[in-house]
């Protein structure tokens, strides 16, 4: 596991609920946070939620839903910046999205996002998560259709698929 979480007793009261995450690096930590705590502030006003950092540990404060929300997805991203991806804001509101939706996601499984190999060396895989979501829907639908602008791997992902 990459992270330890640990309930600590409420001193507010019964609507709210602290947990504590500690991640194993320090490094990956702070990617993770994003410069000024973004990352954090993302999930702040998405869910509502209280989160702090200090080091390898992030504190998080609000109703139990959001918490175990907030607490899934810095899990998950960790998992993310920890294979060596860059973890922006709009993948953070996207991972809350799917996360919520489907907590049994894994975001992190890299297995999950290779599409396919091209001349033994190159692979084509998901390059963020709204790539991500699209292979998702494309392995559990017959028809899907995606509309968005030219350049972001529609087409390419599709063929790829095929």
């Amino acid at each position: 596991m990459t992270s330890k979480s640990k309930d600590e007793p409420n001193k507010t009261n019964d609507a709210t609920t602290r947990q504590t995450l500690v991640f194993d690096d320090n490094r990956i930590a702070a990617e993770l946070y994003g410069e000024g705590d973004r990352t954090l502030r993302v999930i702040e006003q998405e869910l509502g939620v209280d989160a702090r950092a200090r080091g390898n540990e992030v504190r998080l404060l609000g109703s139990e839903a959001s918490v175990g929300l907030a607490r899934k997805v810095l899990e998950e991203l960790y998992g993310v910046a920890r294979g060596g991806t860059e973890v922006r804001a709009r993948d953070v509101r996207q991972a809350i999205r799917m996360l919520a939706e489907e907590p049994e996601t894994k975001i992190a499984d890299p297995d999950a996002e290779v599409l396919s190999t091209v001349g033994g060396r190159r692979t084509i895989a998901a390059k963020n998560l709204n790539q991500r979501r699209y292979i998702e829907l494309m392995r559990s639908h017959d028809v899907v259709f995606s509309v968005g602008p030219a350049g972001t791997g529609k087409t390419y992902l599709a063929m790829a698929m095929a």
